[in-house]
């Protein structure tokens, strides 16, 4: 059981991270499709990524997401 939530935080700190905001590694995948310049101009919000980050984890929508996100997930994992 132990295991299974282990592998369940896992995948969600995966898909966290994928997010396109610059200072998570998603934001990598999108800069390296825009052009240069605008890669450069997207890589400059990395200063206020983590701002933006927190405040939309604060929405009370993204808490309801990421709340239905880790149920369905850690039931269908878990067995719950």
């Amino acid at each position: 059981r132990v295991l299974s939530l282990g592998v369940v935080l896992n995948l969600l700190l995966g898909f966290f991270n994928l997010i396109p905001v610059p200072p998570l590694d998603g934001s990598h995948v999108v800069a390296a499709f825009l052009p240069a310049r605008a890669a450069a101009a997207y890589e400059g919000l990395r200063y206020f990524g983590f701002v933006v980050v927190f405040v939309v984890i604060m929405l009370p929508p993204t808490q309801w997401l990421l709340g239905t996100l880790i149920d369905w997930t850690s039931g269908l994992l878990l067995g719950f």
